[in-house]
């Protein structure tokens, strides 16, 4: 029991490692959103890829073992829509954390000038011609 107990320690500390190693200084409205994007790219992305391909193998063992049998082989078809529609939803949640990220914080509206890096901390703002933090 302890032995598990240190190895997921272990495993926690070397999961965080990346978000430490790819800190930034965050402006309080940015931190939510870095957080979450990299919790999505880093953690959630390799964990779902890995269902996926988990999912489809064990639908290709279903089709295998059903020799012919109809009522099988209707079982893997429905396993083969549900892995679909598994895909679609998160897809869809993808797309509605990034939505909801764009709400709380709007991409900076330089008509496509240059961008800020690092972001400018507030009152100051990005000059979208040279690309630098411009004080007030």
């Amino acid at each position: 029991m302890i032995k598990k107990y240190a190895f997921l320690s272990v495993f926690g500390s070397l999961a965080a490692l990346p978000m430490v190693a790819f800190a930034e200084t965050a402006t309080p409205s940015t931190w939510l959103t870095t957080i979450l994007s990299k919790i999505l790219t880093m953690v959630l992305w390799p964990i779902f890829l890995a269902v996926v391909v988990g999912m489809f193998i064990y639908i290709g063992i279903l089709y295998l073992i059903a020799h012919g049998d109809a009522a099988k082989i209707k079982e893997a078809n429905k396993a083969v829509i549900w892995a679909m529609v598994g895909i679609i939803v998160a897809i869809v949640a993808f797309s509605i954390v990034g939505l909801i990220s764009n709400i709380i914080v709007p991409p900076s509206s330089g008509g496509g000038g240059l961008t800020c890096t690092p972001s400018c901390v507030p009152p100051a703002t990005c000059s979208s011609k040279t690309g630098t933090c411009v004080s007030p």
